[in-house]
């Protein structure tokens, strides 16, 4: 295995983070091809498991067409799979797992114990669809469940709440931020969803006990205070690096407020995972990639790891606190780049070791 030591200096901490390689990915994802996206996997106990994905076919140009390019006629040269793939953590091992109930490109998954429910999929030529799914892990069988009710501006976030209901809202707020419930119970939409009473750009939900956790732009004022972009000729194409805010949302009534912790960075370009109370955030630079581990409860913010690469869209899948797998990624800002990374995608896993010592 090859093995690299990324040491990364705390003003209170020795921080080491060690970058493993693993079992190369077997599945036919390419996260490079048309519309970055990361490889639709979920983590259950001590696997992995990836669906689908989308990858290029070879064609023949005809030079005297000009509509007859890869720009301009997309569809016909890219292809989708309904193969499942399950990564075995302890064993290091790829195996095939199951079959999609359809060929897709790509889904957003929600872990229910044993369940991976899907939704936000996209299948063969449709950038999304109102479907949903559910595998058990399990019994190795698909179900086909309500679908979902209501449209939504951007990406679905969504959260479990560790009992029995999951929550959804899309995460372009720009009109209003409605939060949809699904019972898992019943396999059934409940009627009464929850009404923000702020309008917010979201990046991730956490469901707690008796509120869920927001890390959000807010969209109060935003034509009055533009997106930061750092940019110049020299150094390559923009950033676009923008301030988000820890928000909390009650269940009953939908009350916002801010926890007065906020941060700036380029994370729309990177990937988000949860693990407890940490969440794991990557800031995507010019040549590197900056990987972070946040408290949002206590807002401990931890800087794990800087790739040498910078590092679009791969799943990030915490095995806990201190560990993540890395899969797939692309190279941002296609673009203006002056440069091609050495690596193009990642089959890693991070692991991160602290040990405090007294301040200086």
């Amino acid at each position: 295995m090859l093995k690299t030591l990324l040491f990364v200096p705390l003003l209170t901490a020795i921080c080491a983070a060690e970058l493993v390689s693993i079992a190369n990915y077997t599945g036919k994802h390419d996260p490079t091809a048309f519309e970055p996206k990361p490889v639709s996997g979920a983590l259950v106990n001590d696997k992995l498991y990836t669906f689908g994905g989308w990858f290029r076919v070879s064609y023949v140009v005809d030079p005297d067409s000009f509509k007859d390019n890869f720009i301009f006629n997309q569809e016909n040269h890219k292809n989708t799979t309904d193969s499942s793939q399950v990564y075995d953590i302890s064993k290091d091992e790829w195996s095939f797992e199951t079959k999609t109930p359809k060929p897709l490109r790509h889904a957003t998954t929600q872990v229910v114990d044993k369940l991976i429910y899907f939704f936000e999929i996209g299948l063969e030529k449709r950038s999304s669809s109102m479907d949903m799914w559910k595998y058990d892990t399990e019994s190795k069988e698909w179900s086909t469940l309500p679908d979902i009710p209501f449209l939504w501006n951007g990406n679905l976030n969504s959260c479990f709440d560790g009992q029995s209901k999951i929550y959804f809202t899309g995460s372009d707020g720009s009109d209003r931020n409605i939060i949809h419930v699904y019972d898992t119970t019943s396999d059934q939409w409940i009627k009464n969803p929850i009404f923000m009473d702020k309008r917010l750009g979201i990046k991730q939900m956490i469901c707690k006990e008796d509120y869920i956790k927001f890390i959000a732009k807010d969209l109060k004022g935003l034509d009055d205070e533009p997106t930061s972009f750092s940019w110049s000729i020299d150094d390559g194409p923009f950033i676009n690096d923008e301030t988000f805010e820890l928000f909390s949302t009650s269940y009953l009534d939908g009350s916002t407020v801010s926890d007065n912790y906020s941060f700036t960075g380029n994370y729309d370009s990177g990937s988000n995972a949860q693990y407890g109370d940490w969440v794991y955030l990557t800031n995507v630079r010019r040549t590197e990639t900056i990987v972070y581990k946040l408290n949002i409860i206590t807002h401990e913010n931890i800087t794990m790891a800087t790739l040498p690469y910078d590092l679009s869209v791969p799943l990030v899948a915490p095995v806990n606190e201190n560990e993540l797998l890395l899969l797939g990624g692309a190279e941002p800002f296609q673009y203006g780049r002056t440069h091609r990374n050495d690596i193009k995608k990642y089959n890693h896993k991070l692991i991160f070791s602290q040990q405090e010592h007294d301040e200086l």
